[in-house]
Parts: C-alpha cells; sequence; structure tokens
C-alpha cells in the first residue's frame, strides 16, 4: 500500500510539474510573438525611410 501512494504521488507531482511547464512555454510563446510584431514594426519603419531617400545618379569616372 506505501508503494501505491509514493507512485501516486510523484505521479501528481510530475502532472503538477507538467502543467507549469506548459503555462511557462505559453506565456514564453507570447514574448516571442510580441517581439516578432515589434521587429516587424521596425522593418516597416526602416522601409518607408529607405524609401524616402534620393541617391545621386551613379557617376563612372
Amino acid at each position: 500500500m506505501t508503494w501505491i501512494v509514493i507512485i501516486g504521488i510523484l505521479a501528481a507531482a510530475g502532472l503538477i510539474a507538467l502543467v507549469v511547464y506548459a503555462v511557462l512555454l505559453v506565456q514564453k510563446v507570447g514574448d516571442v510573438r510580441h517581439e516578432i510584431a515589434v521587429v516587424e514594426d521596425r522593418v516597416t519603419q526602416v522601409t518607408a525611410l529607405l524609401g524616402q531617400l534620393e541617391l545621386p545618379p551613379g557617376r563612372r569616372d
């Protein structure tokens, strides 16, 4: 009977650890998605700035 209780406690602890890991993983995925959105915004800004550049015509000496 003691072994059943010990294995049950270990299984419950493993399940709790799995749930905690899943929650942390979901939060990390949210953080990564936010960072991707920030990078996309920066790329859009840089593209707009590059579009405003007026380069002189190329000269060959």
